[in-house]
């Protein structure tokens, strides 16, 4: 017994190392892709030394930001050509991929009708503790979702941001939503001034 638990923790020790080395990955992929926008322009030695570096990182193939950014340049060097319009598009993506709070789904996809609809929180909101929040968003019809799933109607990011997030401009859950989106899901990341102002709950 003693130790079939010791292989157990011995595994759980393995993936949490795993998990450890992958983040460190995405945060190097977020340091390079911050470095190589810095100046607002794009050029083709920048390309293909970011593509060198995912090909030689492929194990964090199915992470956010990682396919779009690989994706991206193999769609732009298809024909071996780096032409100009190809490289703004990259560098405007790029940008985005550091921060895609920049980019959060605008109030025109929040529906005023909760009810029905799962919604997810992260952060610490300005506007109340999490509990208050939820309770609310309860008594509106809202799903309280603890993790972020493929079916999730709306993940509300705080207003604060973190220190604490993974990718350095944001977390785990927003990274999950992300992803989702990437293979076809619907969910909207919305930020708690936008999503409460449209739904007018009193907080």
């Amino acid at each position: 017994m003693f130790t079939r638990n010791c292989k157990k923790d011995n595994s759980k020790a393995k993936h949490i190392s795993l998990t450890s080395e992958q983040t460190k990955a995405l945060q190097t992929l977020q340091d390079i892709l911050m470095g190589v926008t810095s100046d607002s322009i794009l050029n083709e030695q920048e390309v293909y030394m970011l593509k060198n570096w995912l090909d030689n990182n492929r194990k964090l193939t199915g992470n956010y930001p990682f396919d779009v950014a690989k994706q991206a340049i193999e769609d732009a060097l298809e024909d071996g050509i780096l032409e100009k319009c190809e490289l703004n598009y990259m560098c405007t993506l790029f940008v985005e991929l550091v921060n895609p709070a920049k980019t959060f789904s605008c109030n025109e996809h929040i529906s005023e009708n909760l009810h029905g609809k799962s919604i997810c929180l992260t952060g610490d909101f300005k506007i109340g503790g999490r509990e208050e929040v939820e309770k609310i968003l309860l008594s509106k019809g809202g799903e309280i979702k603890k993790n972020v799933v493929k079916g999730l109607n709306y993940l509300i990011v705080d207003d604060l941001g973190s220190e604490n997030y993974s990718m350095g401009s944001y977390g785990g859950k927003i990274k999950k939503a992300l992803e989702y989106n990437d293979k076809g899901a619907k969910i909207n990341i919305i930020k708690e001034s936008v999503f409460f102002e449209k739904v007018e709950c009193n907080v």
